[in-house]
C-alpha cells in the first residue's frame, strides 16, 4: 500500500518512509552517517502544526539510498534544517530552498531544489542540509571563456562577478521553478541594472541595453572622466526639504532644444556672478537706481530752469504791456517808456538763461548716458 504524504504526494510502498528519518535498509536511526543527495518535497513554516523546531523553516527531503546489491531506493526525512553561513545572532544569512511542484515530465526528478543532507552525529532526527548541487536537467554549460567567475541567481536576481572582476546586479522579476518568469510577472518589468565595470566606471539602467547599446534612463559615474552622466526619456524631479546646491568650477548649462525653461521660486532669485548675459547679449541692461537719481536730478534741474523762465516771461509780458501804455495815443514820447523796456529786456535775457540752464541739464543728463547702462549684463 503506497504512503501518501501531508501534501498528497503518493509515495510508492516498495520506497518506504518514516515519521522524521528512516532507512529502508532496517538501520537504526542513530547510525546514518552517510552524506546523501535529496530533492526538497516541502516547505514546513514555523507556525506549521507539522513544524519540529517551531523556529525556522523545515523540509520534507525525499533522500536516495543505494542498498547492498546496488539497487537504489529513497526514503522521506522530515524536520530537516540547513545549515548556516555564519551560525550567529549578530551575522545572519537565510535563503529558502524551492519545493517540488509535481508539475514535470520526468518521472525519475521532480523541479525541487537538489540538495545534499547529513545526519548530525548519524541521528536521521537532526538532518541537515548541507547545500545544494546542480539539477541534472539543467542544461546549460560553463563556458571556458568565463574563466574565474562568480554566478549568482535567486528569484529573479541574477549577481555576477567576471573574469575581468567585473560585478553586474540583474533584476528579472520573481521567477518559478524552471527559471522562467513567475505567472503574473511582466517581462518589461524587469532588467534594472547595476555594474561597475573593470575601468572603476559605475553605471546604473532601469532595463538592459539593447543591441545598439542604447539605454532609456540611466546614470554613469564615469571613472576615466571624472563625470556624472544622467539620461532619461521621462521627466527629472529633484525634491529637498533643504538647501539645494549645485556647483560647478568650469561652468554651468541649462539647455532645453524644444522647450522652455521655467524657474519658479517664492523669495528673489539671487545670481552672483561676472556678469549675465541673454538671448544674443546685443543690448546692455538699464542700471535702474542710478539712471533712476540721474533722471530725478534733470527732472529737478529742468523744473527749476523752466520755472525762472517762466517767472521772467510773465515779468516781460507786464513791463510790455505797461510799455504800451505809456505809448499810446496822445503820444507822451519814448523817454517814459524806457524804463519798462529796459526791464522787458532784463526779464528776455533771464528767461533765455533759464531756458538756456535747462538745455544744459539734459546735455548734462545725455552725457551720463553710458553710466545708466551695465558692463556686465546683457540681453536682445
Amino acid at each position: 500500500m503506497p504512503n501518501i504524504l501531508s501534501d498528497n504526494t503518493v509515495i510508492p510502498s516498495y520506497l518506504g518512509t518514516s515519521r522524521r528519518g528512516g532507512n529502508p535498509g532496517g538501520s537504526a536511526l542513530l547510525n546514518d552517517y552517510v552524506l546523501r543527495l535529496g530533492e526538497v518535497k516541502k516547505l514546513i513554516y514555523p507556525d506549521d502544526p507539522l513544524s519540529y523546531g517551531k523556529k525556522t523553516v523545515e523540509y520534507e527531503v525525499e533522500v536516495q539510498y543505494r542498498e547492498g546489491n546496488g539497487i537504489y531506493t529513497s526514503a522521506l526525512y522530515r524536520g530537516v534544517t540547513v545549515s548556516t553561513m555564519f551560525g550567529g545572532i549578530a551575522d545572519r544569512f537565510h535563503a529558502t530552498f524551492r519545493a517540488d511542484t509535481g508539475n514535470t515530465e520526468d518521472d525519475d526528478t521532480g523541479n525541487g531544489s537538489k540538495v545534499l543532507v547529513l545526519c548530525l552525529a548519524g541521528d536521521q532526527q537532526k538532518a541537515i542540509i548541507l547545500g545544494g548541487v546542480e539539477d541534472p536537467t539543467d542544461e546549460r554549460k560553463e563556458e571556458k571563456d568565463t574563466k574565474h567567475n562568480l554566478y549568482f541567481e535567486f528569484n529573479g536576481v541574477r549577481f555576477t562577478i567576471d573574469k575581468d572582476g567585473r560585478p553586474t546586479l540583474l533584476f528579472r522579476g520573481a521567477t518559478k521553478e524552471d527559471g522562467e518568469l513567475a505567472d503574473g510577472v511582466d517581462k518589461n518589468d524587469g532588467g534594472a541594472t547595476f555594474t561597475i565595470d573593470k575601468d572603476g566606471t559605475v553605471r546604473l539602467f532601469t532595463t538592459e541595453p539593447d543591441d545598439s547599446g542604447d539605454i532609456e534612463n540611466s546614470i554613469v559615474l564615469d571613472h576615466l572622466a571624472g563625470g556624472i552622466f544622467v539620461k532619461s526619456s521621462g521627466k527629472h524631479d529633484f525634491e529637498t526639504e533643504k538647501k539645494f546646491d549645485v556647483k560647478a568650477k568650469d561652468g554651468f548649462q541649462l539647455n532645453s532644444s524644444e522647450g522652455g525653461v521655467s524657474i519658479g521660486v517664492k523669495k528673489k532669485v539671487l545670481i552672483d556672478s561676472e556678469g549675465v548675459e541673454v538671448g544674443d547679449a546685443t543690448e546692455n541692461w538699464v542700471l535702474g537706481k542710478t539712471w533712476r537719481q540721474d533722471l530725478k536730478s534733470l527732472h529737478s534741474s529742468v523744473k527749476s530752469a523752466l520755472s525762472d523762465a517762466s517767472q521772467a516771461l510773465s515779468k516781460a509780458s507786464i513791463q510790455l504791456k505797461i510799455a504800451a501804455g505809456t505809448n499810446a495815443i496822445p503820444y507822451t514820447g519814448g523817454s517814459a517808456a524806457q524804463s519798462s523796456f529796459q526791464q522787458v529786456s532784463t526779464a528776455l535775457s533771464d528767461a533765455g538763461q533759464g531756458l538756456s540752464k535747462a538745455a544744459d541739464a539734459i546735455g548734462d543728463y545725455e552725457g551720463k548716458a553710458d553710466k545708466h547702462l551695465s558692463k556686465v549684463n546683457f540681453g536682445d
